[in-house]
């Protein structure tokens, strides 16, 4: 675990016994390095928050082992755990500030309980006003601010204590699309400027392409699948991540071509295919030496361009009419020029409007 800042063994939590227990999580395995940011996607109920909380103790765990820093949580006393909680910071998805207290105040506070000098405290307030952009907000109440700025005020109370990991349960499922980009922009500056680790857990796949380096699919518990954002984002294993996919692409197939989607070929059939694509990919003419060198007719069903990571990813949906053999041919290209290929279904040619 040299390089981990969060390390994750055999992880179970479970509620109940016997016939009567809930298995909220199964055995998860995952690390977060230092300075990378990790996201936890899932859908509601999946467990992502419960596996935030053990990450801090707020939950025990039933089995397994939590590492922060090296430090083996799961197996520290109570006054040992509240030391080592100063190395993590949380932010939630309702905020959670003192509605009597000021924005600095509301900074302070962690500082505070553990004693610290008041020209210390002012100072570390002072600089974290500046870096969440809340300086001329200082004074204000919690009422007297937007919801992107009352997330702003949890970040830097998170982060007075100068903690190694920030855990972000939900941190933008509140706000609307401009203060989420906001508070994206803001955690990445945090991550890159302090090199902070961060692990946050949310049900969108934009904010995973976002701002995250890795993901881990979270389903009923477990982790179906995990690994570098742009891995999973062009070539999902599993069928929860390809759903996840799809609503951030908003390439869902159209409803008249799934009415007749078959799963199975049969002769004068076409394909429908999805291409995902990265990098030099992007820029080159794929359909174009399909079509000129596999005598294949092709459809583009769909197209969609970005960048993640800072590095373009495209992804199509098309639809393929030619000979097996010609078909089989232009997957082989595909693949050698490292393009990820998934047959989604058939239709029959006279649906199509091919000749």
């Amino acid at each position: 675990m040299n390089r981990e800042m969060i390390a994750i063994r055999n992880l179970s939590k479970y509620y109940g016994f016997g016939a009567n227990r809930i298995d909220a999580l199964k055995n998860i395995n995952l690390d977060v390095k230092i300075g990378e940011i990790y996201g936890i996607i899932g859908r509601s109920g999946a467990g992502k928050s419960t596996l935030l909380r053990c990450v801090n103790r707020l939950e025990t765990p039933s089995e397994g082992t939590v590492f922060v820093n090296k430090l083996n949580l799961t197996m520290m006393s109570d006054p040992d755990l509240r030391l080592a909680r100063k190395q993590i910071g949380m932010i939630f998805q309702h905020f959670n500030l003192l509605e009597s207290r000021t924005v600095f105040e509301n900074i302070s506070l962690p500082l505070e309980l553990i004693d610290l000098p008041k020209a210390e405290i002012k100072s570390r307030v002072n600089k974290l006003l500046h870096l969440t952009e809340l300086k001329r907000h200082q004074k204000h109440y919690p009422n007297q601010l937007s919801g992107g700025q009352k997330q702003r005020v949890a970040i830097a109370r998170a982060l007075a204590t100068s903690p190694k990991v920030l855990l972000c349960d939900e941190a933008t499922s509140a706000l609307d699309p401009r203060s989420t980009q906001a508070i994206l922009d803001l955690l990445k500056s945090i991550n890159t400027e302090l090199n902070i680790s961060i692990m946050l857990i949310t049900h969108e796949m934009d904010v995973i392409k976002e701002i995250c380096h890795s993901v881990a699919v979270l389903h009923e518990g477990e982790i179906i699948e995990q690994g570098p954002v742009l891995d999973i984002f062009t070539d999902p294993q599993t069928q929860v991540a390809k759903e996840f996919i799809k609503t951030s692409t908003r390439m869902d197939i159209p409803k008249s071509l799934r009415k007749i989607l078959k799963p199975k070929f049969e002769e004068n059939d076409t394909r429908l295919i999805r291409i995902s694509y990265r990098g030099r990919a992007t820029s080159q003419p794929i359909i174009g030496y399909l079509i000129s060198h596999f005598k294949l007719t092709i459809n583009i069903i769909q197209a969609n361009i970005e960048t993640i990571q800072e590095e373009t990813v495209g992804v199509l949906v098309v639809e393929v009419s030619g000979t097996e053999h010609d078909f089989q041919q232009g997957l082989i290209f595909l693949n050698n020029n490292q393009l990820h290929i998934e047959i989604i279904g058939y239709v029959h040619r006279a649906a199509t409007g091919f000749a």
